[in-house]
């Protein structure tokens, strides 16, 4: 073999291989490309046909996006929702999968498999119960009605998770 790993073909097989790569970054990065000549493209251009560069970019779009949109409010429930969510996971998640991974009790698999079979059940089979119970409780609309369901639904992943990362942590 003398040209190592890329034998026979050598130099080629390298040129080829980069090209191929190329390609397929060229492939990959080409609609991000359009989205963002898009934004910038006025509107009343953007219907004319397709465009590979922005003639005359203008801001317009992101203008609209921060001033006559509210951006930020739909972005800060976002973060609201799903940092307390992680919270709450990581806290309890944390404290049942150290126990389930490292004490010793009658019907610990039975449990984990529970928790498994719970994370394994279709969440949409749910919904109509959930919307009821939520609106009895009075929690539609409202940061914790999001939180407790999204918890519900990930508490057993971090807890499944959790558990098979605490065994592997030695006992000391």
């Amino acid at each position: 073999m003398r040209n190592g790993r890329w034998g026979r073909w050598g130099r080629w097989g390298q040129w080829l291989a980069a090209a191929a790569l190329v390609l397929l970054l060229a492939l990959t990065a080409f609609p991000l490309w359009q989205a963002l000549v898009a934004s910038v493209t006025p509107e009343a251009r953007l219907f004319a046909g397709p465009s590979a560069w922005p003639s005359q970019p203008v801001a317009d779009h992101y203008r609209a996006l921060w001033d006559e949109r509210d951006f930020w409010k739909p972005i800060r429930s976002s973060l609201v929702v799903a940092g307390s969510t992680t919270l709450i996971c990581v806290a309890l998640g944390a404290l049942a999968a150290y126990a389930l991974a490292r004490l010793r009790f009658r019907g610990r698999t039975v449990v984990l498999g529970f928790v498994l079979a719970v994370g394994m059940f279709p969440q949409i089979s749910i919904v109509s119960p959930l919307y009821l119970v939520l609106r009895e409780l009075r929690l539609i609309d409202t940061y914790p009605g999001l939180v407790l369901p999204y918890v519900t639904f990930a508490l057993p992943l971090a807890v499944w998770l959790l558990t098979g990362y605490f065994r592997q942590l030695p006992p000391d």
